[in-house]
């Protein structure tokens, strides 16, 4: 299960962290960051199978566009982030993944490498609304 997640940098995401629950209700007016959340999710298990070394940024999970399209606006470093601390059977582990963008050809690199990662159903489930 994942217990904290943390987004920095992607997409109208700044700097955000959450604690999931068993049921989890994302509501905020368009465009307050409720479907990059979930895209957060998509993009990184679609990249499953690579391990997340080649990040593909497009696939049956989710459409995402072109590097700078995935990159948060304003951002001070052209980083994109995520932080998961996860328990599964009582183990607790966390990875982290940072995204560099390459503007000059409009892509996102993935600097980081895992040696285990948990890629099992996540017991959680979220609603989203608009206001």
């Amino acid at each position: 299960m994942i217990k904290n997640i943390h987004i920095r940098n992607f997409k109208s995401l700044k700097d955000i962290s959450m604690t999931p629950t068993a049921l989890n209700l994302l509501m905020g007016l368009n465009g307050m960051g409720k479907s990059s959340f979930i895209q957060t999710l998509l993009l990184l298990r679609q990249n499953k199978e690579s391990g997340l070394a080649r990040f593909a940024l497009n696939g049956p999970l989710t459409e995402i566009g072109r590097g700078r399209d995935a990159l948060y606006l304003n951002a001070e470093k052209e980083l994109i982030g995520f932080d998961f601390d996860l328990e599964v059977d009582s183990n607790k582990d966390s990875f982290s993944c940072e995204l560099a963008y390459d503007a000059e050809n409009n892509i996102l690199n993935n600097s980081t490498s895992w040696t285990t990662i948990y890629w099992t159903i996540i017991p959680c489930s979220i609603m989203i609304s608009n206001i």
